[in-house]
């Protein structure tokens, strides 16, 4: 058994419509395991201030948090880590000594490769913090270069240097970057190039979430969203993974008209990975489609101030279960102390 400092895990959470685990054998050879986190930036002035010891003001990133948090996940012994974004803070004044934007990102990805020692795969996404700064676009070449030394680590590995998709095992992985076209807007033509070789079992990932979660009111754009989600689902995705928000929140979404087959689609965001925590709002109960149907909206779970990651596992044939892991951080007694005051 794994000994983590990860003690406390929240549910263990069957997508796909299938049970939970221990119903059904593993097929040999067959499981997949992943880890999705996100979010990983230091709290600003405006939000309470750097937190000492945990937020370094110079790379943008709460180091003292993501470093061990990061280390911690790997032990789960990972084929793949999925990054949903916020890795730095991105370029502000009001940070004596901040680098600029790709000088964070270069920090981001030399933390990354001291803490990875198996070189286990790690496939980023950009956030809204990642446009802050000088040509973002090019800023972002540090960390698409690592990204893409995991290529021949995977199957049909497609990038463009911010959008990035792949297959592994029977998992199909559609990774979106919202913030080339216009602002939380995700790139539908880049999917389907993706899903042209889909497997059995397709998930998708960005920074911004689908769905409200709690804490940011700007999704990605409606109309957008829902030729996306109609194109992912027609394709037989039903996990979408967020950051954005800086808590743990899962939530089943459905229609009330026929695209969708009767399927539902679960959003996890875990903004966890060291960010300043967000106290979330209450969840709707319906949203409307910008194509005339009503998304029903149910929380399946919801929580705040705490750290953690997300750990995917698929045995062959069986869907995707996906569990919450609440990470301690040495030293740190009082997490609500890391939230933002906002």
């Amino acid at each position: 058994m794994l000994r983590l400092k990860s003690l406390v895990v929240v549910g263990m959470l069957a997508i796909c419509g299938a049970s939970l685990a221990g119903n059904a054998a593993p097929a040999p050879g067959k499981h997949v395991r992943f880890i999705v986190l996100g979010d990983d930036r230091i709290r600003f002035p405006g939000e309470g201030g750097l937190r000492k010891g945990y937020d370094n003001p110079k790379s943008g990133i709460a180091e003292g948090i993501f470093g061990p948090l990061l280390s911690d996940a790997l032990k789960t012994r990972p084929d793949f880590v999925l990054v949903t974004g916020d890795l730095v803070g991105g370029e502000s004044k009001d940070v004596k000594g901040l680098a600029d934007l790709k000088d964070q990102l270069r920090a981001w990805v030399k933390l990354v490769k001291a803490r990875n020692k198996r070189n286990v795969p790690i496939f980023a996404v950009r956030g809204n913090h990642e446009t802050k700064g000088k040509d973002p676009e090019k800023a972002w070449k540090p960390v698409a270069d690592y990204v893409a030394t995991f290529s021949k680590r995977v199957n049909n590995f497609q990038t463009d240097g911010f959008n990035v998709g792949f297959n592994l095992g029977n998992v199909t992985v559609v990774g979106l970057d919202c913030y080339r076209v216009d602002k939380n807007f995700a790139e539908t033509e880049w999917a389907k190039q993706v899903l042209k070789k889909k497997k059995q079992y397709v998930v998708a990932y960005s920074h911004p979430m689908c769905f409200f979660s709690g804490g940011h009111d700007d999704h990605i754009d409606a109309e957008n969203r829902d030729e996306l989600l109609n194109l992912l689902m027609k394709n037989g995705c039903t996990a979408f993974f967020a950051g954005h928000d800086h808590l743990y929140d899962r939530v089943v979404a459905t229609r009330d008209d026929d695209k969708w087959h009767g399927a539902k689609l679960e959003q996890y965001v875990a903004g966890t990975a060291g960010a300043p925590f967000y106290q979330g709002k209450a969840l709707p109960k319906s949203e409307k489609s910008k194509d005339d149907a009503t998304y029903k909206l149910s929380r399946l779970a919801h929580t705040e101030n705490q750290f953690g990651y997300l750990v995917v596992d698929v045995y062959g044939n069986s869907a995707p279960q996906v569990k919450m892991v609440i990470f301690k951080v040495p030293g740190l007694k009082d997490p609500s102390t890391m939230r933002s005051i906002r």
